[in-house]
């Protein structure tokens, strides 16, 4: 029985045979035969060892793609090579359960723009084993989900890309890994994923979760939440994402057992907390943009051990809160937002440019860009050098 709340994951499979699938209505405005989710063979999923940090986003028509998409009738696509919704099943939850009664890797490419479920999309094994799933759409403006996802145990790992989950008033993305065993983790990849929810990504118990590229918001609460009441470490990175219009863009929450989180090249906006760690947690926090807190852009409790460096913060109502303190080569300065661009960028003459730990960020950007290597890296989630 799930204690908490809601989880989505994704993974890499083979493609099934035509089944009918349940639980799940496919929106009528889908187009099928539009969209196959196929793309050239000789494009890399992203994570293969193929798969290199470009130069710059792509342009695609009027609209500006992750370098690991291809431009496709003026459509940014995501490379997917698998069992189709709809096609091999209706839906998304007749793709899992099928799914789930086979003993390898599997992968589920969704070729409709939009997605309806009443209640839940449930991802869970009835036995734990050593096999991926993946949920890949075409791109997060692109393939909707309208409903909340719940990840359970079972898959050794499910990742999700290329799509939004907007689930309105309901939680988006809930992981629960509370029933995990001990010292084990339910593995969670979030690639290019957009939320517009209560709460956009809430995970609990015994987790491992990567939160990359992504677009986060959590209407009446956070953006991203965590809960541990496990012996096991909840373990968290969130990077090169954009977190905004929440009650909090990261909450680390104190339940008897640890959350351990890195945040790194994120821009945090338009919350009333930027990141809040509870008493007993760990966090570091570089490479990141606070900006527009109506509270507090950083809090930390006394107890938590916290490494923060190499960040911006202006236009807070207090830049800090707690036990928080101010880190090494932290700019208080407007880092100058271009907000006119798909995730808000920095413009010339920022002093947010050039001003990042080369040490902490990670090798790519928002747009799967390479981030600089002749100079230091930029703060936030977009590389513009």
């Amino acid at each position: 029985m799930n204690r908490f709340g809601l989880l989505i994951t994704c993974g890499f499979a083979m493609s099934c045979a035509n089944a009918a699938g349940g639980g799940q209505d496919l929106n009528p405005d889908a187009r099928p035969g539009t969209s196959d989710g196929r793309l050239a063979s000789g494009d890399a999923p992203f994570g293969s060892p193929d798969a290199t940090p470009g130069t710059g986003p792509i342009t695609c028509g009027n609209t500006t793609c992750r370098n690991d998409q291809s431009c496709v009738s003026n459509e940014c696509r995501f490379t997917c090579e698998g069992t189709k919704v709809p096609g091999d099943y209706a839906t998304i939850q007749g793709a899992i359960n099928a799914l789930a009664g086979v003993d390898s890797d599997a992968t589920i490419c969704l070729t409709a723009p939009t997605y309806s479920a009443s209640g839940l999309i449930r991802i869970a094994h009835t036995n734990a084993h050593a096999n991926q799933l993946s949920i890949i759409g075409l791109g997060m403006d692109t393939t909707r989900i309208q409903s909340r996802i719940e990840i359970g145990v079972g898959w050794n790992k499910v990742i999700m890309r290329g799509l939004q989950v907007d689930a309105g008033n309901d939680e988006g993305i809930y992981i629960d890994g509370y029933n995990q065993a001990p010292d084990t983790y339910l593995k969670v990849d979030l690639v290019g994923v957009k939320t517009a929810a209560r709460r956009g990504v809430y995970a609990v118990g015994r987790v491992n979760l990567l939160v990359d590229g992504c677009d986060a918001r959590g209407m009446d609460g956070q953006a991203i939440d965590f809960y541990n009441p496990t012996s096991t470490p909840l373990i968290a990175r969130v990077e090169n994402s954009y977190l905004h219009d929440s009650q909090y863009g990261v909450r680390s929450y104190q339940g008897g057992g640890l959350v351990d989180l890195r945040m790194t090249n994120n821009l945090v906006a338009d919350v009333n907390y930027g990141v809040m760690a509870s008493q007993y947690n760990k966090a570091v926090l570089v490479n990141n943009m606070f900006t527009g807190a109506r509270i507090e852009g950083i809090h930390w409790d006394a107890g938590s051990t916290v490494t923060s460096h190499h960040n911006a913060l202006w236009n807070n109502t207090a830049h800090y809160g707690g036990a928080a303190v101010e880190g090494a080569n932290t700019i208080k300065a407007d880092c100058l937002l271009d907000q006119s661009s798909r995730i808000p960028t920095l413009k010339p003459g920022s002093p947010c440019r050039n001003a990042g730990s080369a040490a902490e960020a990670p090798a790519h950007d928002f747009w799967f860009s390479a981030r600089s290597s002749a100079s230091a890296p930029d703060l936030g989630p977009v590389e513009v050098n």
